[in-house]
């Protein structure tokens, strides 16, 4: 805990994605490690919920953590740089009516051959004097992205993504009260759509037992495989 620098956050009016932050943060303070690191917490900046939280913060810490808070009120599209090659990018998910809902993605700066010189002796090339920044191009691989609460994304967020954290809120179809999360068959049609690699299924309802997860599960094995 104490080496975590960033919470991002989804949405902060409902509590079961934002009621663990006043705790996490105590916990982190009196945890081992560096106790003057500071914490970047990033939210959606239409969600005025999060003005709560930070009162009851600033008023309960206010002279206990040894570390600084950094509150970043953003929107979709926004860019939390990690390392030289790493950041983390915000997305819009459609669920909460009267504020954003943000989908968060790790994004990796790589190269690849450009598709002109796929299947050529490419040491040849080098040796004839073609230079690597010639026959490379950069692009952006997202390696993680995490889309919940959410009953709707845009596909190009999330495309090609390697792992895919998704809404599966209600396994079978037809027991949604409304739009606001995904039932299981449309988060598997959206992340086929995406091709994304690999899926995990999140935000369960509690309505179902044991053998609807292992239900589910098959349905996820068969579109990605175990």
């Amino acid at each position: 805990i104490f080496g975590v620098e960033r919470i991002c956050i989804s949405h902060v009016s409902h509590s079961d994605h934002s009621a663990g932050l006043p705790a996490f943060l105590g916990i982190r303070n009196s945890s081992r490690g560096d106790k003057e690191k500071g914490v970047s917490i990033y939210y959606p900046a239409d969600d005025f919920a999060m003005l709560d939280y930070r009162e009851f913060i600033d008023k309960r810490y206010k002279n206990w953590l040894t570390f600084p808070i950094s509150w970043n009120p953003i929107m979709p599209g926004h860019k939390i740089p990690l390392d030289f090659n790493h950041h983390i990018e915000s997305f819009k998910l459609h669920h909460t009516k009267k504020s954003t809902t943000l989908g968060y993605k790790i994004v990796e700066s790589r190269s690849r051959l450009k598709s002109e010189f796929r299947g050529q002796d490419i040491p040849a090339l080098i040796k004839s004097g073609v230079s690597k920044d010639l026959l490379n191009e950069p692009y952006d691989a997202i390696t993680l992205a995490y889309c919940l609460d959410a009953y709707r994304l845009d596909i190009a967020d999330i495309a090609n993504a390697e792992l895919a954290i998704m809404d599966c809120s209600f396994l079978k179809e037809g027991e949604r009260e409304d739009l606001t999360h995904f039932e299981l068959k449309e988060a598997i049609a959206v992340a086929k759509e995406a091709k994304v690699k690999h899926f995990i299924g999140a935000h369960v309802s509690s309505r179902y037992y044991a053998q609807d997860i292992v239900d589910a599960q098959k349905a996820l094995n068969e579109n990605f495989g175990s």
